[in-house]
């Protein structure tokens, strides 16, 4: 299980830990955007990817004292997939806005409140796409900076 506060890691490690977990719980939000159909499938695709970048470190890290185990290699591995999900948010965030302002210029009489509905729920998958995008770049960031503190200890990268 997670030992968040592992004495091998460097601190930037344990620190990571946190934030992979917090990778998880966004990216199980992020996968919100799969009901978003078409706009929505590549951020759906970088919620699994936080997923899977999250749960990396938090199970699979075998420490050992004095060569940091496989940790440089799982946190690698996390900011590649964390900086591709949020690369992948990017992009969905401008298929929504795309979406956004085709159903904007919807004007027929019966349709209003209809095309009101549908913009308050692209907003809110903006809303969604943009947060998972944030946590997404800390994360990446956190990742890249734990592995570079392994490798610069002298440990196994």
């Amino acid at each position: 299980m997670c030992n968040c506060n592992d004495p091998n890691l460097p601190t930037e490690a344990n620190a990571a830990k946190g934030w992979c977990i917090a990778s998880l719980v966004i990216g199980i939000i992020g996968c919100i955007n799969f009901l978003g159909g078409t706009n929505g499938l590549l951020g759906g695709v970088g919620g699994l990817l936080m997923i899977v970048a999250g749960a990396m470190p938090i199970c699979c890290i075998k420490s050992e004292k004095g060569t940091g185990g496989n940790a440089g290699c799982i946190y690698k591995g996390s900011f590649a997939c964390l900086l591709l999900a949020a690369i992948l948010e990017v992009v969905c965030i401008a298929m929504i806005g795309i979406a956004l302002s085709a159903v904007n210029e919807v004007d027929v009489n019966g349709l209003n409140k209809l095309r009101d509905f549908a913009l308050t729920i692209l907003y809110i998958a903006v809303g969604i796409t943009a947060i998972v995008f944030v946590f997404a770049s800390i994360a990446a960031y956190k990742c890249l900076r734990a592995f570079q503190a392994i490798a610069s200890n002298g440990q196994k990268a």
